[in-house]
């Protein structure tokens, strides 16, 4: 390619960027990344700052341009606008969609930036979006890209990232709308995308953040969608979760009666998945209405019993949540045991741990402050419902395995078995219920596991136990074990 010869005087050159350039309108990536290279070489930008401004800017309309006829979109074809005489080449975004394409093939004409093309460039939704946020981000005013991304929202309503957008902005910048919420636009985005994975991880993540959001019409309405079975049943699921918090079984039981005939003819197993997950809270709503639906989806379930084997891990718990949810509804009305203990029990049962947190700290405090109360506390638990302490110690042990940053004990073996040799050598250890308390007080004060100590004292002493030895008492004796657990972790 020959040198590209240009006026020295800089009002003189072509406002035409394809004239600029010296390519033809049909130029390649090649061939105008090769005449943009020639220009430069002549006008560099120490020597000839503005002259190399407008050939950079010639050059990246030009190459957008080509980028842009090369690009498969989903979208509609729109034209850039560009004025007579304007030594720029950016768009304004606010007004793209309301461009014409050119309705003849015509010349470009000299001086001109209104070039027709029989291509217009691709509209990119996704990307434009991604420029009114870097605009945004970057001190743009939330009012205006509040409008922009609505014209959008009703040209390109079937698009998720938009209604994505709008439910982000909405968050950020409550003020720029008072009618919509942004579960407004998660729940709208939805509707129109069948269920988007992408929409839908966020609507559920704001069902877990604000439950009655899950009372809400328009959440009712999404499990009416024709839409994937498995993105309908995802949802009833969070749903679920939501509306138990709230105590609103009658939603959850209008639920289940709606999806029946939608799934049970067609996919037994995924209908299975429901009736134990709608169990999983209607058991735990102390409601009689309530209980009767967990019963029925019971009965329900046992007709089921070819799909038994596909769900095997989630029904071996089934027996075990019938029992523990029993003796917490007899652990309700045991004055003896603080309420806020009562209530881990269900919360543990489906919810995530970030989410029972809250609640479980409350009782791991109660149990540092006075791990003695909190001893008797457990056994009164356990009295009532030992699957109930089973529950409690699961969700500790789940406390202690995401808090935990220490060692127990970082003494070595023999210091340890002294300690020990000397606790049981100063004791009557016939009788392990009169000494249990100074047991978890031992351990408590040495910083040393119970099963650690039963180990070392078995150990030590082999024949001290007729019955049963410390490893199979401290084994049988689950409060101790979880009081322990939870104030050596508390303290670490």
């Amino acid at each position: 390619m020959t040198e590209r010869s240009l006026p020295d005087d800089l009002s003189l050159w072509p406002t035409n960027p394809y004239e600029l350039l010296g390519v033809p309108r049909h130029a390649t990536e090649r061939v105008a990344r090769r005449a943009y290279l020639n220009l430069i070489r002549r006008y560099k930008p120490e020597h000839a700052p503005e002259q190399f401004k407008r050939i950079r800017e010639a050059y990246e309309f030009v190459d957008r341009v080509i980028k842009s006829q090369s690009q498969h979109s989903q979208n509609s074809w729109e034209e850039d606008d560009y004025q007579e005489n304007t030594p720029c080449y950016s768009v304004d975004l606010s007004d793209e969609w309301e461009q014409e394409p050119p309705k003849s093939d015509e010349t470009v004409q000299r001086g001109s930036f209104q070039a027709a093309s029989p291509r217009p460039a691709i509209f990119d939704l996704q990307q434009e979006c991604q420029v009114i946020w870097r605009q945004l981000c970057e001190g743009g005013n939330p009012t205006d890209a509040y409008a922009r991304l609505r014209a959008w929202q009703q040209r390109f309503d079937n698009n998720s990232v938009v209604y994505l957008r709008l439910y982000w902005l909405t968050v950020a910048s409550p003020d720029v709308e008072t009618e919509f919420s942004p579960c407004h636009w998660l729940s709208e985005g939805l509707r129109i995308t069948r269920l988007d994975d992408r929409i839908r991880e966020l609507y559920q993540r704001e069902l877990d953040a604000n439950p009655h959001e899950a009372a809400h019409p328009r959440c009712t309405a999404l499990l009416e969608l024709d839409a994937p079975l498995g993105a309908i049943v995802d949802l009833a699921e969070a749903r679920w979760r939501a509306l138990a918090r709230i105590g609103r079984s009658d939603l959850l039981i209008s639920d289940l009666q709606m999806l029946r005939g939608r799934i049970i003819f067609d996919e037994e197993e995924l209908w299975g998945r429901l009736l134990l997950s709608a169990m999983d809270h209607l058991v735990w709503i102390n409601e009689q209405h309530s209980q009767d639906a967990a019963l029925a989806c019971r009965r329900e379930l046992d007709e089921l019993s070819h799909v038994h084997a596909s769900l095997e891990s989630d029904i071996d718990r089934l027996d075990l949540l019938w029992d523990v949810a029993a003796g917490w509804r007899r652990l309700r009305v045991a004055f003896s045991v603080p309420r806020h203990w009562s209530e881990l029990i269900p919360i543990s049962w489906s919810r995530n741990y970030q989410q029972i947190r809250p609640a479980l700290m409350h009782v791991v405090q109660d149990i540092a402050r006075d791990p003695m109360r909190s001893l008797g506390i457990t056994d009164e638990i356990a009295r009532h419902c030992p699957a109930a302490v089973a529950q409690l110690g699961f969700t500790i042990e789940a406390y202690q395995y995401v808090e935990e940053n220490y060692e127990y004990d970082r003494r070595n073996d023999d210091e340890r078995a002294l300690l020990v040799q000397r606790f049981v050598n100063e004791r009557d250890c016939s009788n392990y219920r009169a000494i249990r308390r100074d047991v978890l007080r031992f351990c408590l004060v040495e910083a040393i596991e119970p099963t650690v100590f039963a180990q070392i004292a078995d150990e030590i002493f082999p024949a001290q136990w007729t019955n049963a030895s410390w490893q199979d008492l401290l084994a049988d004796d689950a409060p101790l074990r979880y009081v322990a657990k939870a104030y050596q972790t508390f303290w670490s």
